[in-house]
């Protein structure tokens, strides 16, 4: 009798290479994405800052139907201060799609994002968006190469002024559309250890009271696979563009050194 896999249309050695590509894809900590959900501690341009973050695997086949919601909170400075928390940002979505192997993720994301100071200050900014992702991934026996293109409309955004968009309570914003674009290369230095290089791009067509914003971030470092303890990366990085967080009217080029975690 033909067994389950075969059923589908794989045989055993089929199979046992798509679960493999897909219980090894890259972790967020290797991405430039600066809404990866990794946590992690950093400098750039001579301020600390630090994120909390978590990727909740609601339902997460290695083949199937996935449903996930990942979070995160940036804690950052605009003075010389040693520990990060005179401004802080909060983002979580939730995301669900379709995995057919490691070749090919799509998902929906509802998204909600509002970055705040935390001096006692009212005023923020507040996203809100649903967006499409494309996953891809191909690899050799050491190399890896793993993409993600986003598109993302806003439905709900106010980020041209910070005191204007706290007065309307969260409840203000405009339509606007988001386009970026991820790119990972690594490559296996032993059964632990790898090196990797990372970039990442958006883009977003401000219209009313969403602010025109543009991007780009490079990392280049070590990740390693600890097991039980976690994926680490320690990286050095070039971003470039509009600021995040609270005052996005900032346009800066700045380097900085991090290291980043995930289960």
């Amino acid at each position: 009798m033909r067994n389950h896999a075969s059923a589908l249309g794989f045989e055993r050695p089929v199979l046992a290479t798509i679960l493999s590509l897909m219980l090894s894809a890259p972790p967020p900590v290797l991405s430039a994405d600066p809404n990866a959900p990794a946590s992690g501690i950093g400098w750039r341009d001579g301020r600390v800052l630090a994120v909390v973050a978590a990727r909740i695997p609601a339902f997460e086949p290695t083949v199937g139907f996935v449903l996930r919601v990942p979070a995160l909170v940036e804690l950052t400075n605009v003075n010389d201060v040693v520990v990060p928390w005179e401004r802080w940002r909060a983002r979580i979505s939730i995301e669900a799609g379709w995995r057919w192997s490691a070749a090919l993720t799509a998902l929906v994301l509802l998204e909600h994002e509002s970055d705040h100071e935390s001096d006692g200050g009212s005023d923020f900014v507040n996203l809100n968006s649903v967006a499409l992702r494309v996953l891809s991934e191909a690899r050799t026996r050491d190399e890896r190469l793993a993409g993600d293109a986003t598109i993302r409309l806003h439905v709900l955004t106010c980020t041209d002024d910070p005191g204007a968009c706290s007065a309307d309570g969260g409840l203000g914003g405009s339509r606007a559309f988001e386009a970026a674009l991820g790119l990972t290369w690594s490559h296996e230095l032993d059964a632990t250890w790898s090196g990797f290089i990372a970039a990442f791009g958006s883009v977003l067509v401000g219209h009313g009271r969403a602010r025109g914003e543009a991007r780009l971030s490079a990392r280049v470092g070590v990740g390693a696979d600890t097991g039980a303890a976690g994926r680490l990366a320690l990286y050095g990085e070039l971003t470039a563009g509009s600021a995040l967080g609270l005052d996005r009217r900032s346009q800066a080029c700045e380097l900085g050194l991090g290291l980043r975690w995930s289960p």
